[in-house]
């Protein structure tokens, strides 16, 4: 996936940017926004957000946060592709976009 490619681009560059991916269905989908920027004490993080919808949609749903972490990690999957997890401060790692 283009997007894990290049959040870790990103974080290995130490550089601000921010990564939409938006999986969608027939009449509802997901949309996951993830940043990597630096925080007020002046130390890089990454975040993850999620918003649901559907259609029609009378209102928008909240964005909420999936995960917040101080590293991105790269993992190889059985079939050769690489995906990317965020570590959290107590190093637990969660995966994108899921």
């Amino acid at each position: 996936m283009q997007a894990h490619r290049f959040l870790w681009r990103k974080w290995q560059r130490r550089q601000v940017a921010t990564a939409e991916v938006t999986f969608f269905g027939i009449d509802a989908g997901n949309i996951y926004t993830v940043q990597i920027k630096k925080n007020s004490a002046g130390r890089w993080i990454v975040e993850e957000y999620m918003r649901h919808y559907q259609a029609p949609e009378p209102a928008p749903e909240p964005t909420n946060l999936v995960a917040s972490g101080v590293a991105l990690r790269r993992v190889r999957l059985r079939s050769g592709a690489f995906v990317g997890r965020i570590v959290t401060e107590q190093g637990k790692t969660v995966p994108l976009f899921e």
